[in-house]
């Protein structure tokens, strides 16, 4: 593949990717604050990229918890959920009464009791 077929089939990837993150979480998926790490390939060999992951897993603060895995549990459902009702409000919106903020921003939150809020 040539170089110009690679970076016209990255950048198809990409908006894909940016896609399906906004759908589902309602987040622009190139916004570094979201990550726990963010490695520069431009500053950072893979060799010393590699190194650097390698360190930084077998840190604590990167370990699994019961309270990391309960979060994920948490945010997997509020996922699924967002992505029940969008697929629900794209299939039937003929049937129902159009609301563009409902549609695209605002999707299913848990509060700390556990609640769902719609």
């Amino acid at each position: 593949m040539d170089e110009f077929s690679a970076l016209k089939q990255i950048k198809s990837n990409d908006a894909a990717h940016a896609r399906v993150v906004r759908n589902l979480f309602g987040l622009e998926w190139e916004n570094s604050h979201l990550y726990d790490l963010v490695i520069n390939g431009e500053r950072t060999s893979t060799d010393e990229a590699v190194a650097l992951v390698r360190h930084l897993v077998k840190q604590s603060s990167f370990q699994e918890t019961e309270q990391t895995r309960s979060k994920l549990a948490e945010l997997r459902e509020r996922a699924r959920l967002r992505f029940s009702i969008r697929r629900t409000l794209d299939t039937h919106e003929e049937n129902l009464v159009h609301h563009e903020h409902m549609k695209y921003h605002e999707f299913p939150k848990t509060r700390e009791d556990g609640d769902l809020l719609l």
